[in-house]
């Protein structure tokens, strides 16, 4: 048995779970919280989009450091960060208290995926990679829906706080496995001035490159829609429709299966036809379940709350479906279009994600949230220029006219 294998895999899968556990685990509480510290609801949903930059920008700053310094290292400096802004969080007595210990979270967490990424390409070589990386993933396809599923329950049980208790006490336990179980997997570690002078070729190679851009923006634009949702479906479930939050924890496993519905139908589609298909595919899929919310927000009324509940989470199931066909799309496509910029084009990739992201989760927090009509036109919005952008970006003909050979 290769036990460096095993304790690698073992430390990956559990910092894929703490990370998804710290994005999602306190969506049932945003409700509470806003109450508990006595503020507008529009700045807890902030605070999604904030965590979302954050996590943009760690993976930004700290994964090509990874390969300075080894990713083990980089683990064991940030989770203290993420142990940090949990315990402000726990003991916050104000939003701004709050705001600063979430953004510490997304700062000492949003690196540990990319670096899960990178190990596996370190212990298993080029050949196995995508292999273990598909065999791992599955163990973290449902950790959003677990982690929103508890927090509901945690929320019913013990109150908002119990959330960030249980993430504290996760992050120490997760710095202690590092310490003791993890070793380091990056065993060529690249000079300093080589890696500053790579990354910046590789980003003066990839910003010029219109395609690449394509990728980003049309991704970043489309999961947007996630934020968004993340940030409205608290506060229009639990307070408008009066859904528990241990109920409301459980809606997650309907989006969450709109997502493995769509990497699924991605990885058929681009065997069968282009990847700018499938990517185009993915957007009218997103546009049809921003489309559905509108119409349905418009057209009834009902007295039955679990109706109203059906009428927004079908749509959203739907517009996550489109989210994941484009997701494993647009990241291969990413990683794969420069030669020799793998690392950078993740790391640009998630800071875009990050920053479009939260962009449009300020936006919303600002619409009406009484019914879906404020989600569904954001959905719709988002996919609409997304599809704007798959066009702009659209690699040119000889004589400069966009290339529409991607689209058959």
């Amino acid at each position: 048995m290769n036990f460096k294998r095993l304790n690698t895999n073992i430390s990956i899968i559990l910092n894929w779970y703490v990370t998804k556990f710290s994005r999602d685990l306190c969506l049932p509480s945003l409700p509470a919280i806003a109450i508990a510290l006595n503020t507008q609801d529009r700045y807890l949903k902030y605070t999604v989009s904030f965590y979302f930059l954050g996590m943009g920008v760690s993976r930004f700053f700290f994964t090509p450091l990874s390969d300075m310094f080894g990713r083990r290292h980089i683990i064991l400096y940030s989770l203290p960060v993420f142990i940090l802004g949990s315990a402000i969080c726990a003991f916050a007595p104000d939003i701004t208290a709050f705001i600063i210990g979430r953004s510490m979270q997304a700062l000492g967490i949003g690196c540990v995926t990319a670096l899960g990424w990178a190990m596996i390409g370190d212990v298993y070589g080029p050949d196995e990679s995508t292999k273990a990386l598909a065999y791992l993933s599955t163990f973290a396809m449902w950790a959003p829906a677990l982690a929103t599923a508890i927090g509901g329950h945690l929320q019913s049980a013990f109150g908002w706080h119990a959330s960030f208790y249980f993430l504290t006490v996760s992050g120490i336990l997760l710095y202690l496995q590092t310490i003791y179980g993890l070793k380091e997997t990056n065993e060529q570690l690249l000079p300093k001035a080589q890696i500053i002078r790579q990354v910046a070729k590789n980003y003066a190679l990839l910003i010029i490159e219109p395609e690449y851009w394509r990728y980003i923006m049309t991704f970043s634009l489309t999961f947007s829609g996630t934020v968004v949702y993340y940030s409205t479906a608290p506060f229009l479930f639990i307070n408008t429709m009066h859904i528990p939050p241990h109920i409301y924890g459980y809606f997650a496993f309907a989006t969450v299966a709109g997502l493995i519905t769509g990497k699924f139908l991605a990885v058929h589609t681009v065997e069968k036809y282009s990847v700018d298909f499938t990517l185009l595919l993915g957007l009218i899929i997103s546009s049809i379940g921003g489309a559905l919310m509108v119409i349905f927000a418009l057209i009834f009324r009902s007295n039955s709350t679990w109706f109203n509940v059906f009428i927004v989470l079908l749509p959203s199931l739907i517009y996550f479906m489109g989210n994941g066909v484009m997701s494993p799309t647009s990241k291969a496509g990413t990683v794969t279009l420069v030669p020799g910029t793998a690392g950078t084009a993740a790391a640009l990739f998630g800071l875009a994600q990050g920053v479009v992201a939260s962009a449009a989760g300020i936006a919303c927090a600002h619409l009406p949230n009484t019914n879906g009509l404020g989600m569904g036109t954001m959905f719709c919005l988002i996919s609409v220029l997304a599809m704007v952008s798959m066009w702009v970006f659209k690699p040119k003909n000889k004589d400069g006219t966009p290339s529409i050979s991607g689209f058959g």
